[in-house]
């Protein structure tokens, strides 16, 4: 989904949440990508199991998100 695609969005309150799913997934993926640098560091087993789960999570918050701003596309 880009800008422009929101911006085609006729309803406003589709538009705004739209807008506001768009921020949140850029800051979802900026999470991902420090747990995914803190994973490759080296870490204790522990550690890296608790970063697979974060990412895993985030992950799924992201394909929320998209699938959310779809919905409002549509």
């Amino acid at each position: 989904m880009n800008d422009s695609q929101v911006l085609g969005i006729k309803d406003d309150w589709c538009r705004e949440m739209a807008g506001q799913a768009m921020r949140d997934a850029e800051d979802i993926d900026a999470r991902i990508t420090t747990a995914r640098e803190r994973r490759l560091a080296k870490q204790s087993p522990e550690v890296i199991y608790a970063l697979d789960k974060e990412i895993a999570v985030l992950q799924r918050i992201r394909a929320e998100l998209e699938s959310d701003v779809e919905h409002w596309v549509t």
